[in-house]
């Protein structure tokens, strides 16, 4: 329960609704775009909405690229 409370204070308090919704896309789910006069969260506010929800175990780091040769 304290491990999740970061990404619930997160999503209710410093993000609201365009949080929730950037959330529940960023674990696979159809968030969608919050309705006016919200707006969806800045590229600054998604990525730190990953890192919380990154650093809280919830999201695993993203897995390196395959690197392409040129030949």
């Amino acid at each position: 329960q304290a491990r999740l409370a970061p990404p619930a204070a997160a999503v209710t308090t410093q993000f609201g609704v365009p949080g929730l919704k950037a959330a529940m896309e960023l674990l696979g789910y159809c968030g969608g775009y919050p309705r006016l006069p919200l707006l969806p969260l800045s590229p600054e506010q998604h990525g730190s909405l990953q890192t919380i929800f990154r650093n809280a175990g919830v999201l695993e780091a993203a897995p390196a690229l395959p690197q392409v040769s040129d030949s």
